[in-house]
């Protein structure tokens, strides 16, 4: 049997270059799905070695290397942590600045006080074994909070109301005038000085009015 290729590259050339690719790509596809990809052989190869590292520090290098291991880094003014000797006594807190605005006691139930702020007003509600600014509730009764701090302590009181509730107190006096004639009943209106009403005719006088009741 002949076959008869005249035809075939009477084709044009790019037809032709294209043919001979796909002919390539369909027998490297047979060569690999019969022969497989040799993943052991893969697998096996060594891997190569990292290239090491060249650091090359000169003798100003070193100098300044150790000048920044004996000073604190980033900033200046640090300075290395000093542990405190043993017999330093630590320092309390400040104290809690905060006014006592009441209590509530309830039987059975733990005693809880209401504290206000001195600087913003905020309220906080605490009762005693809780922490407020470092100082511990110690206890909480009617009218007073205990805080302590290791073996210091002190109470928050209540400040008592104020009595004019804001209001100021004026003193009033009043001038007693003795009623002449003795009559019963009769009292004195006006103070010394006071003058009779003009048009009554008669003479003026610096003497106080009277006033008697009607009968009843």
């Amino acid at each position: 049997m002949r076959i008869d290729v005249r035809p075939i590259l009477r084709l044009p050339w790019p037809t032709l270059l294209l043919g001979f690719v796909a002919a390539g790509v369909g027998i490297a596809c047979l060569f690999v799905a019969f022969g497989g990809t040799q993943a052991a052989e893969l697998l096996a190869t060594p891997a190569k070695p990292p290239a090491a590292l060249k650091i090359e520090l000169t003798t100003d290098a070193a100098a300044d290397l150790a000048a920044i291991q004996s000073q604190p880094l980033l900033h200046a003014s640090r300075a290395f942590y000093v542990a405190p000797s043993p017999d330093a006594v630590p320092a309390s807190p400040p104290k809690p600045d905060y006014r006592l605005a009441g209590t509530f006691l309830v039987p059975g139930k733990p005693s809880v006080a209401l504290l206000v702020s001195n600087q913003n007003g905020a309220n906080r509600r605490i009762k005693a074994g809780e922490t407020l600014d470092g100082w511990t509730v110690q206890a909480v009764l009617r009218k007073q909070v205990t805080f302590t701090w290791q073996s210091e302590s002190f109470d928050l009181t209540s400040a008592p109301p104020p009595v004019n509730m804001g209001m100021k107190r004026v003193p009033m006096t009043r001038a007693r005038v003795a009623s002449s004639g003795g009559a019963a009943g009769v009292q004195s209106l006006g103070a010394a000085g006071a003058s009779a009403p003009a048009g009554t005719g008669g003479p003026t006088s610096d003497q106080p009015r009277l006033y008697q009741p009607p009968p009843n």
